[in-house]
């Protein structure tokens, strides 16, 4: 899903979801004889894929959907409609407070690929509807077929907003759980996840998982 590594202040961009689906995409075009997941519980790395507070079980359900894709060769039928979505909770180019991160030890990007501060709506839709992103910044919708279907929009403070609209009623709708600050302490360029199946597991961090 993604590489953070606090200790070699580095990270890898993922581009929200982007990287794991393209992983798991090249394999099955590829016709991948095998397929490894690194790692189920590397939290320290970020890698994990195995479900958490932070990217709740947003990567676990995606992991399964690829993979029955990968072992039968068939992308595996969407029965409902389910939103996921990810973002970070700050800029990458945010600056901390040099008092208790000093400037050595900035977390600075170590891929080829260019940061990305967007968040992200991935909507898994059994038939055709308009995505909806509400952030403080603005409201951005875009019509979407059935099937799978990214839909981006640039990071914006506060609480992001999800919905998906059909037949001109709202059929999902959910809040991140996750606040994008606007001030930070010390750099979290965790990718954070959620999913409109599933109840937000809360944690003891810094921001706390509250939904408003």
């Amino acid at each position: 899903m993604q590489d953070h590594r606090p200790r070699n202040s580095a990270y890898y961009e993922a581009a929200n979801s982007g990287t794991l689906r393209a992983s798991f995409k090249n394999a099955i075009d590829g016709n991948a004889e095998w397929l490894f997941l690194c790692t189920w519980n590397d939290g320290e790395e970020g890698t994990e894929f195995r479900p958490s507070t932070g990217i709740q079980w947003a990567v676990y359900d995606l992991s399964a959907y690829y993979l029955t894709w990968y072992k039968t060769g068939q992308a595996p039928t969407i029965s409902r409609d389910v939103l996921y979505y990810f973002h970070r909770i700050e800029w990458t180019t945010s600056q901390p407070d040099p008092t208790k991160q000093p400037v050595p030890f900035e977390l600075r990007s170590a891929s080829q690929s260019p940061a990305q501060d967007q968040i992200e709506l991935l909507a898994f839709l059994r038939s055709p509807g308009t995505l909806q992103i509400v952030t403080s910044a603005n409201t951005s919708r875009s019509n979407a077929p059935a099937g799978v279907t990214s839909f981006s929009v640039d990071l914006a403070s506060g609480y992001p907003k999800f919905a998906l609209i059909r037949s001109g009623s709202t059929r999902v709708k959910l809040t991140s759980a996750f606040k994008v600050r606007d001030q930070i302490d010390w750099q979290d360029l965790l990718y954070r996840g959620g999913s409109s199946t599933r109840p937000v597991v809360d944690m003891v961090a810094n921001p706390p998982v509250v939904v408003p």
